[in-house]
């Protein structure tokens, strides 16, 4: 039997529609009746794909839906996405409405997000999924609202997501005097999202706050104040970014020149040149990168070819004709290697035997462009390459550095490496975060959605990959490779849009590219 909601949603919802306000961007009649119309068909098909089957053929229909139905940003789609958190039985699902009702943007659609996922039989997965949805809420009367009744919560986790929510949201300042109110929190976790929070209310009175915490001997803090002077006004915030560039972290370097893009003054040039000096390839790319920006010239990563510039040139002239003075950077299926700390991550599973008629397998493509990336890494970088498929396999315990030496020996390892078992995304990464350590960057390519290990659900891999990676930073590029077919044994073909949906999350989530590789 359907419930009262969803037959609310499917037979009655077009004229109910009509009558309620909608945003700016959708006034008209016709626009109204249209979105009715879509939204009425969503919930006909959303209750053809049996909201009780927890099946992974039925549980991704439903996902699909009700992203589309997100998608439409549609404030009275409301009722069909809470009736749907009410009645499906499958917590994917329940995440896909959560990330829905933040598309939806209104502070009625946080609530209902946050009242499901706080509930008695809460799903965790519902609270760590708020961040993802919240990010897309403009409403100020929600983020106020969302301060009032989440950051006091009892539980640190729900405090450390409704203040990592706050900091996403674009139009947070009516939040400033309750962000403001639990700034003596204890728990580091926590601190740092309130302190990032407080950044993004844009409010010039933060700044006196913010100074407090770069007092701080801990990174972490610093890192979130320097995240947080790119949303606050005036030259003070500009002159302590200008100090954080040099700081002795290099997680708190690259949080002020991401500001510092944002602020985007050229009188930040001189210290941005010496801040080239860092021993960190990521931060320093960073550096090159915004230095391109402001002064049309690209002397890559040379600090004495900038500072002979600026002294000679660029004081004169800070805005030139653009001009490049520097040879490719090295890539990964078209992916910048920016770092010289990297992991290079390889599903080994089954399915990479996958092949068009007469062509190499992924396995073979695979292993072809990891070991032409390999052969032009500088001899400065430090790499690692693990292997995963039932369980992960580790070249070495440690990064090494990029001699030719090792090169060659990572080549014959990885040459021996062939497809077999299931796909072990979530103990892969787990292995990396806890046993590799300095690495700030992760190539990770596969060919199909989590199988095996700890977690296979996909919003809990990707939940918990955040929570890894919180302090760690280290940036997540991932490459869905999907070449050729994989049925040589009956098997049914890949759902290649819910693997690009998985893998293009878990590279927005962790600040890295995605890349969709389907075609030889």
């Amino acid at each position: 039997m359907k419930s009262p909601g969803i037959m609310l949603a499917a037979g009655f919802v077009a004229a109910l529609l009509l009558l309620l306000p909608l945003p700016a961007s959708c006034q008209t009649g016709e626009e109204k009746a249209a979105k009715a119309q879509l939204l009425s068909e969503a919930a006909a098909r959303y209750n053809d794909a049996k909201p009780k089957r927890i099946d992974d053929e039925f549980v991704a229909r439903r996902i699909r839906i009700v992203d589309a139905v997100g998608e439409l940003k549609f404030e009275p789609a409301l009722a069909f996405l809470q009736s749907v958190l009410h009645d499906d039985s499958s917590p994917r699902v329940q995440v896909a409405v959560i990330i829905a009702l933040g598309k939806t943007g209104t502070k009625q659609a946080v609530q209902i997000a946050l009242t499901a996922a706080l509930s008695e039989k809460r799903e965790t997965l519902l609270v760590d999924a708020l961040p993802w949805g919240m990010r897309f809420v403009a409403d100020p009367k929600a983020a106020d609202w969302l301060a009032k009744m989440g950051l006091r919560h009892q539980d640190p986790n729900v405090r450390r997501v409704v203040a990592d929510s706050l900091s996403r949201m674009s139009n947070t300042g009516e939040a400033y005097d309750e962000i403001l109110k639990c700034l003596k929190e204890k728990e580091i976790p926590v601190l740092y999202e309130l302190v990032k929070a407080l950044g993004n209310t844009a409010n010039e009175k933060a700044m006196e706050h913010l100074l407090k915490f770069l007092e701080s001997k801990d990174w972490r803090l610093r890192e979130a104040v320097a995240w947080s002077l790119g949303h606050i006004p005036g030259d003070a915030a500009f002159a302590k970014l200008n100090d954080l560039v040099l700081d002795e972290d290099w997680h708190v370097q690259e949080a002020a020149v991401t500001s510092l893009r944002k602020i985007d003054r050229k009188e930040c040039i001189p210290v941005l040149i010496t801040a080239l000096k860092t021993q960190h390839m990521r931060v320093a790319e960073e550096v090159r990168v915004l230095l391109e920006k402001m002064t049309g010239k690209d002397f890559g990563l040379d600090f004495d070819l900038w500072k002979s510039w600026w002294e000679l040139k660029g004081k004169e002239d800070p805005k030139p004709k653009a001009e490049r003075e520097v040879s490719e950077v090295v890539t990964y299926y078209g992916i910048k290697v920016i770092s010289d700390r990297v992991v290079f991550v390889i599903d080994t599973s089954h399915s990479m035997i996958s092949k068009e008629p007469g062509g190499p397998t992924r396995m073979e493509m695979a292993k072809e462009q990891l070991l032409a990336t390999l052969e032009k890494l500088s001899g400065r970088t430090l790499f690692n390459i693990v292997t995963f498929s039932g369980s992960p396999q580790l070249w070495e315990k440690e990064l090494k550095k990029a001699t030719p030496e090792n090169k060659k020996l990572a080549a014959e390892w990885l040459k021996t490496q062939n497809p077999f078992g299931q796909t072990n995304t979530y103990d892969t990464f787990k292995k990396i975060f806890e046993e590799i350590k300095g690495l700030d960057t992760i190539f990770f390519l596969s060919d199909g959605l989590p199988t095996a290990g700890r977690h296979v659900m996909q919003e809990k891999i990707l939940a918990e990959i955040v929570k890894m990676n919180q302090f760690l930073k280290v940036r997540v590029h991932c490459i869905a490779l999907l070449t050729g077919k994989y049925n040589e044994m009956g098997a049914p073909e890949e759902e290649k849009d819910l693997l690009a949906f998985f893998m293009k999350r878990l590279a927005e989530e962790n600040n890295g590219t995605f890349l969709l590789k389907d075609k030889s």
